[in-house]
């Protein structure tokens, strides 16, 4: 080497090269899940289910509907149905008691658990989950007949969890468990919302961790809504409202009430469609995920710990809504269908353990890779990235490593060139 003063520059870059590798390197892998509880909603009637409900003094009991037919009310089939049956779970959070007709209380609703399955292990859980809203009929005909419909400024919450113990309504202002879910049009002041055992409250749209700017840090901190702009609200800014367009009422629906023809929801919500919603279980992290797109995260840690292992099912009314409309109730409701939970049998993460490289020595930098469980032989595929260059400040590696059968670990070594 010479002796200069940019004589430990390649060994700098490297180093940096290291510390960004390491940041993208975390990101975990999995090795191929098996199914490990489905319900696609067809036969149960409730009877091994907890239906708990909220506010109501007496409860209201009719708000879970299980075997539904949804197609009597102009829904098509879910995407993940495979055997063309058009039944699922229907929820309905706003009907009174004793008329148990038209609107509710504040903090009305249910949430329901599933009572055959509970995890604590690391899961990745999917469902399809259709939002419908009332266009805020009865109306007559929009100027021009082209206006979009968007509801009647509803607080009506939709979601479902991770984490209860079954044993009190998940609503606003109770949480023994993380969930997320949305609201049904533009009424309220944030349409995604995320409850925990420390926040009862809700974190809501935009509430980022950190500086609150720019694209949140992922798994980071108790709670993020992945909103770019930095905003409260999913309607009608980048990137939900491309990610999320606007959706027109089924026609089906719109013959069985004339009132819901020009109903559409606004870009950046989900009614008016199926949507396939995730839960994922990763170590003391949950990741919310709607169609693939990360919506919101939560870290026990700040988030509050679950008390249990249920998976939960939810519709609320945040603030009570009433309603002269006849239909408000056969409008306003929750689908689910095709609940399918898979374990992840290995998680691979990765761990700087040498994080500084030189030349000097020279001293290679170290990459340890772990994995929960052997058995089988995996291999990982990963990306190196940062100002070093791969076979040009260091011996040229491959970018993908395999664990022997019965290895839990193994080293990714970064070798400087001089």
């Amino acid at each position: 080497m010479k002796s200069n003063p940019a004589q430990n520059q390649p060994s700098k870059r490297l180093a940096a090269g290291l510390a960004a590798a390491c940041a993208l390197f975390g990101m975990t892998e999995f090795s191929q899940a098996q199914i490990i509880y489905s319900n696609d909603l067809n036969t149960d009637n409730g009877s091994s289910w907890a239906i708990l409900n909220g506010s109501e003094t007496p409860p209201v009991t009719n708000r879970a509907n299980f075997m539904f037919d949804y197609s009597k009310i102009g829904i098509p089939v879910a995407p993940h149905t495979t055997d063309g049956t058009t039944i699922g779970l229907q929820l309905l959070a706003d009907i009174n008691y004793p008329a148990e007709t038209l609107g509710s209380v504040t903090g009305a609703g249910l949430s329901v658990s599933p009572l055959g399955f509970s995890i604590t292990a690391n899961f990745d859980m999917h469902v399809d989950m259709w939002v419908n809203y009332n266009a805020g009929g009865p109306f007559s005909t929009p100027t021009p007949a082209t206006t979009a419909i968007d509801g009647s400024g509803s607080s009506i919450f939709y979601g479902c969890g991770y984490g209860t113990a079954a044993t009190a309504a998940q609503v606003a202002g109770t949480a023994d468990s993380v969930y997320v879910g949305t609201c049904t049009d533009n009424g309220s002041s944030a349409q995604m919302r995320m409850y925990g055992p420390n926040q009862t409250a809700s974190y809501q749209s935009g509430a980022y961790q950190g500086s609150g700017t720019g694209t949140p840090a992922f798994p980071g901190d108790a709670f993020v809504y992945n909103n770019s702009t930095g905003t409260r609200t999913f309607y009608n800014t980048a990137p939900w409202n491309t990610i999320f367009p606007s959706q027109l009422a089924p026609a089906a629906e719109t013959n069985l009430y004339p009132e819901q023809e020009f109903a559409e929801s606004l870009p950046g919500l989900i009614a008016f469609k199926w949507h396939d919603v995730e839960i994922q279980k990763i170590g003391n992290v949950i990741v919310y995920s709607i169609d693939s797109n990360i919506v919101a995260t939560a870290n026990s840690a700040s988030a509050g710990s679950t008390a249990g292992g249920y998976l939960t099912f939810l519709a609320f009314d945040i603030n009570g809504n009433s309603s002269a409309d006849l239909n408000f109730t056969n409008l306003n409701y929750v689908l689910f269908d095709n609940i399918r939970v898979y374990n992840y049998a290995n998680i691979v993460n990765v761990q700087a353990t040498t994080p500084n490289a030189s030349e000097v020595g020279p001293t290679p930098g170290v990459f340890t890779l772990s994995r929960t469980s052997a058995g089988v032989p995996i291999t990982v595929n990963y990306t190196l990235t940062g100002t070093a260059t791969n076979g040009i400040q260091y011996v040229s590696i491959p970018t993908n490593v395999t664990f022997s059968a019965t290895a839990t670990s193994t080293n990714v070594i970064i070798k400087p060139i001089d």
